[in-house]
């Protein structure tokens, strides 16, 4: 990963073989950032989705192996248990320009990814909301 910092936040390139999620801890953790705002656009593989069941109150994973274009990245960081944590979602075509999407939780990029982060600059917390079984913002 190759990162550089702007007025607005961080630009990220990836390359192939980085891991999204992976790579997005690293620079939370290396330049303190606990809340902000991610996009990015890009091509990835082996990208595993999940799906929250409500009523089981749990995800339902997928992993797909093939070659898609990033769509659409997009999350949010904020603190859990003192430590930033990403929520990301992801939208991505294949070559028959079909869609899929949800919740990521790994990518692998393919060729590149180019993903701008922007720091809040205060920590959002979050906290475990009961009735979902999620850890969901904290914002009173």
């Amino acid at each position: 990963m190759k990162y550089k910092k702007t007025e607005f936040g961080y630009l990220l390139k990836l390359v192939q073989g980085e891991e999204i999620i992976t790579e997005l801890n690293e620079l939370c953790e290396k330049e303190g950032i606990y809340s902000g705002w991610i996009h990015g656009i890009g091509a990835v593989e082996s990208v595993v989705l999940g799906f929250f069941d409500v009523e089981l109150k749990s995800y339902i994973r997928e992993e797909i192996d093939d070659y898609f274009e990033i769509v659409n990245l997009m999350g949010n960081i904020a603190v859990l248990d003192g430590k930033p944590v990403l929520h990301m979602h992801i939208t991505i075509g294949d070559h028959e320009f079909g869609a899929y999407g949800g919740h990521l939780f790994s990518a692998l990029v393919s060729v590149t990814a180019e993903i701008f982060v922007i720091p809040f600059g205060n920590r959002i917390e979050r906290k475990l909301d009961a009735s979902t079984g999620l850890n969901l913002l904290d914002i009173e």
